[in-house]
């Protein structure tokens, strides 16, 4: 019988309709997101073979920005995905870790996917993404971080990222582990 898999889609989207109704549009494709990694699904996978149309929209032009310190253009990281960022940046500390994964939300991740205030259930579900070791008391971490100075209190429970954690991440990390030459 076909119908019993197709009832099965139609109870899924169901539920997801019906648990979707309380969030807002960035949030619901956090959780989509969030989902289709944990089951190592790419909407790649399922994409249609182009299709030839008289209304072709034009390819989007190639985003690039200058890094002034360097000289050099470089593509921004938004196709980046968290757990290669993380890796990227090879955070030591459950700070550093927080951090990366702030970062990486407020600064790398585009539209209504960017969050720009954070609290400890927003954050442990792109640890996990991430494949970094969720702290077992993620809310002290979050107010260790602030009482280092690399984030600021937004409201009671929720933090944003502040300049001194934002060039932590971005001019620090990854830490240089080799000895320095004379």
């Amino acid at each position: 019988m076909t119908d019993k898999p197709r009832n099965k889609e139609i109870e899924a989207l169901e539920k997801l309709a019906e648990a979707f109704e309380s969030l807002d549009p960035a949030a619901a494709l956090r959780v989509v997101k969030y989902v289709l990694d944990m089951k190592s699904i790419s909407l790649e996978t399922f994409a249609s073979p182009p299709q030839q149309s008289a209304h072709k929209s034009p390819p989007l032009p190639e985003e690039t920005h200058v890094d002034k310190n360097k000289q050099t253009i470089q593509k921004p990281r938004a196709n980046s995905d968290i757990r290669s960022f993380a890796q990227e940046k090879s955070p030591k500390s459950e700070n550093e870790r927080a951090l990366v994964v702030m970062f990486y939300l407020s600064e790398v991740l585009t539209g209504e996917s960017k969050v720009d205030e954070f609290n400890a259930s927003v954050l442990e579900p792109y640890f996990k993404q991430a494949k970094l070791p969720v702290p077992k008391h993620l809310r002290q971490v979050l107010v260790n971080t602030k009482n280092a100075g690399y984030i600021d209190q937004a409201s009671a429970g929720h933090y944003k990222l502040n300049a001194v954690g934002y060039n932590l991440v971005e001019h620090k990390l990854p830490a240089n582990t080799e000895p320095k030459s004379k």
